[in-house]
């Protein structure tokens, strides 16, 4: 367990920045979502030529990888951020994220 940026901030400090990092992708998540929607709705009920079909399916298309990549990411960085806080726990004393690092390279990383 070595979370990038807890050796430069405190536990609660990264823990912050890394929920909201992972709330920005989900939010990027919906828009694109809904982005895609708009377009297939636009895609399905106009007539135009083939070159503007053809341009809006494709924007669909990425639309819909933007949004596909945005949801792992926020599922990837809240995962980390659950699992390095389930760790924080001082099995001595229970403080929770109250530690400093020690030895930022080991794996895990050593702690006190």
């Amino acid at each position: 367990m070595q979370p990038d940026g807890a050796t430069k901030l405190s536990f609660k400090r990264w823990y912050e920045r890394r929920l909201v990092e992972s709330h920005v992708w989900l939010v990027s998540c919906i828009l694109c979502a809904l982005g895609a929607f708009v377009l297939l709705d636009d895609f399905m009920s106009f007539r135009r030529s083939g070159l503007v079909m053809l341009l809006t399916l494709a924007v669909t298309y990425i639309a819909g990888l933007v949004c596909w990549y945005a949801l792992q990411r926020y599922r990837m960085l809240m995962s980390e951020a659950q699992r390095v806080a389930e760790a924080s726990t001082c099995g001595a004393c229970g403080a929770q994220g109250q530690f400093d690092v020690v030895a930022p390279a080991s794996t895990p990383m050593s702690v006190r």
